[in-house]
């Protein structure tokens, strides 16, 4: 298999927050539904319902509070991170919508959203402008293009508001209603005006303001990613006995959470990601295309494991999946530092017996 292999079975272009709740329009103001105690789930959605345009249909929506626990990312520990989803149609057909509030103490001016400059890797057919607003804000607005597993191309614009003092809202919407899944649409519903004044809303204030400044995140990007963050987990459940560097991810990771190790054979590559969904019809489509050749574990789930050469003479690759629940761990171990690299070592970094070991791991629960 060729190296773009790892990319192609790892990489995650963007939450995948599929229908868990209801979501109607409220009558009232949502904001004020959220005084008086942090905002819940529920809520979340209310407040992306009501900064939508009027004349489009919600349909469906799930949504997290401010003392939820965060659905795995290479961002921080996820507890300050309140989101909502829902699926929204204006008549041309149904797309997926999401928003993310969050709160920096260390805002990097240097990097998206205050410029253009991208923190991890991006899609294709990119466009980014950024406004800068009374008081120190900016309004970043971002359309890319990333590769459709199931054909064509998945459209994801973003508007991306952001506070000096470190206070985030940023709304997605996308050409499908799901994650890679197939485009119901040329283009996302909102225009980009639209999904400005969402973005924009005063109704954010609220939430951006709930999130204890003491306890935000500490960076743009924090390595190795928080205490609870799926980058987290996998750096602490590499076996005793390597060094490690070149601990990097984003928040789309390409091919997902990476690290080198070294021992006394020589250096390798590691690879990691979590893929979650209400779905199990997505997850168990996704998981036995690539190993159809799965067993079934004792505890209930899956184990999947494949042996894969590498592009050079020599270069090989582990992977080792298990399917548990609502998400998928992925483990990957190389016996070259990078896919393209050429050999740098006998064997993979890590066994088949190791790799199984960390994908199994039940602190990947602490993530969900």
């Amino acid at each position: 298999m060729a190296a773009a292999a790892v990319t192609a079975a790892v990489a995650t272009a963007g939450a995948v927050l599929p229908s868990a709740m209801a979501a109607t329009r409220p009558a009232a103001h949502p904001a004020q539904s959220a005084a008086g105690g942090s905002v819940t789930g529920p809520q979340m959605v209310a407040l992306l319902t009501h900064v939508l345009p009027a004349h489009g249909k919600v349909s469906d929506g799930t949504g997290r509070g401010l003392k939820d626990k965060g659905w795995p990312s290479p961002y921080g520990d996820g507890l300050y991170e309140p989101t909502a989803w829902v699926k929204y149609d204006d008549g041309h057909g149904p797309a997926g919508i999401w928003v993310d509030v969050t709160r920096w103490n260390r805002p990097d001016a240097h990097l998206e959203p205050f410029t253009c400059k991208p923190v991890g890797p991006s899609g294709s057919n990119r466009h980014c402008t950024v406004e800068h607003l009374a008081g120190g804000a900016v309004l970043n607005l971002t359309r890319q293009d990333y590769p459709n597993p199931q054909g064509g191309w998945e459209r994801i614009w973003t508007a991306t508001y952001a506070r000096h003092d470190g206070g985030r809202v940023v709304l997605q919407e996308s050409n499908s209603v799901y994650d890679k899944q197939p485009a119901t649409r040329v283009n996302p519903p909102l225009t980009l005006a639209q999904l400005q004044a969402a973005a924009t809303s005063p109704v954010w204030t609220r939430v951006m303001n709930e999130i204890p400044a003491a306890d935000a995140q500490p960076s743009n990007l924090n390595t190795p990613f928080g205490p609870d963050g799926i980058g987290a987990i996998f750096y602490r459940l590499i076996p005793a006995g390597f060094s490690i560097s070149g601990a990097t991810g984003s928040m789309f990771p390409e091919p997902g959470n990476t690290m080198v190790l070294r021992d006394a054979h020589g250096r390798g590559s590691v690879y990691n990601t979590v893929d979650s969904s209400n779905s199990a019809a997505f997850l168990s489509s996704r998981f036995h295309k690539q190993f159809p050749h799965a067993t079934a574990l004792p505890g209930g789930g899956w184990l999947g494991v494949k042996k894969v050469a590498g592009p050079h003479a020599g270069t090989e690759q582990y992977w080792v999946a298990v399917y548990r629940g609502h998400s998928i761990v992925t483990v990957i171990a190389l016996n070259s530092v990078g896919p393209d690299g050429t050999r740098t070592r006998p064997t993979p970094v890590l066994s088949i017996a190791q790799l199984t070991a960390i994908a199994e791991s039940p602190t990947w629960s602490a993530a969900n």
